[in-house]
């Protein structure tokens, strides 16, 4: 039972890797900005299209090219608060119908000169029923943002900026920092 539950976890991580966007160009920060890690798990039907509205003026961003499984998008915007707003439809069944989540609260604080994590946002949809999530995963984005950003890493924090404390990213940074000197 240990050998099934070993293999079941080693290709839960081959596919995780595999569907993560792997070295994404990164863009230097302007005074003022920081990175949004985007991390969208999707499951059923993947959404075409999220967005993300910011408490300032013109501060949304959306992120597009979405499959199943782990998705990630490093972005650097404006500091401050965005919210997922809207997830869009799969193309499959209709592009042009969207879910309103802004009042559900799933929310990230975007600090200046940093990568911020707020969690996973998790989509089920399929053609009659669609559900959202907003899940901590911090040690599967640390573990992404170190692969695709090492060299970012180096001269940018890495923060878990949600709703809750997250001590457990704290130890595995530090235990990977020591790996690592």
């Amino acid at each position: 039972m240990l050998k099934i539950a070993a293999v079941f976890c080693s290709l839960t991580f081959v596919f995780w890797l595999n569907s993560a966007q792997a070295n994404p160009s990164i863009t230097p920060l302007k005074p003022g900005y920081g990175y949004l890690l985007v991390a969208v798990e999707a499951y059923g039907l993947a959404p075409s299209k999220i967005l993300l509205k910011g408490n300032k003026f013109l501060a949304s961003t959306s992120v597009a090219d979405l499959k199943l499984g782990n998705n990630y998008q490093l972005i650097a915007l404006p500091a401050g608060e965005y919210t997922y707003n809207q997830v869009y439809n799969h193309q499959q069944i209709n592009n042009e119908t969207y879910w309103d989540i802004l009042n559900h609260n799933y929310s990230i604080q975007v600090q200046a000169d940093a990568i911020s994590y707020g969690g996973h946002l998790v989509s089920s949809i399929d053609e009659s029923y669609a559900e959202f999530l907003f899940r901590n995963r911090s040690s599967q984005a640390w573990a992404y943002i170190k692969q695709c950003c090492s060299q970012l890493l180096k001269t940018t924090a890495f923060d878990y900026t949600g709703h809750y404390p997250d001590p457990f990213l704290e130890i595995l940074k530090s235990s990977t920092a020591e790996q690592n000197p």
